[in-house]
């Protein structure tokens, strides 16, 4: 299987061989990296951090909080000797985001059941609606 530091230069080497794509150096396309099972590091992380929290709803994209995930994200990638993916972004790439995300919201049980509280999936629309905001299609709010 090829690690996600293997998956991430693959498709930038792909991206980059496409005509079109390039302007100024860097990849037009936006991307989104998703860190899934965010759930197995919730208790690691400290107070206040955005990974604890569900961001709030609207009728448009909220960019403060999508940066606060993208920082707390960055942080975790460099503390979990992943800066390779944090340097690949930054030289290859004009537009892209980090996200941490859970599928069920929690932990599995012991058994790999299902928390007893149901599966509550935990910022998996993150992604896709920031992608859509990059499009054009959503709305968002103001970048600090």
């Amino acid at each position: 299987a090829a690690s996600p530091l293997d998956s991430l230069s693959g498709v930038t080497e792909l991206l980059l061989d496409q005509p079109g794509v390039v302007s100024d150096g860097r990849i037009k396309v936006p991307i989104a990296v998703v860190i899934t099972k965010i759930d197995e590091v919730r208790d690691t992380l400290d107070r206040g951090n955005p990974l604890l929290t569900e961001p709030e709803r609207g009728k448009v994209f909220d960019t403060a909080d999508s940066m606060d995930v993208h920082m707390a994200m960055s942080k975790l990638l460099r503390e979990w000797d992943g800066a390779a993916i944090n340097q690949i972004l930054e030289k290859h790439y004009h537009s892209y985001r980090l996200f941490g995300v859970s599928a069920l919201g929690r932990r599995p049980t012991t058994d790999n059941g299902v928390d007893s509280a149901g599966i509550q999936p935990f910022r998996v629309a993150d992604p896709f609606v920031w992608l859509l905001s990059e499009l054009g299609a959503v709305g968002r709010t103001k970048q600090k």
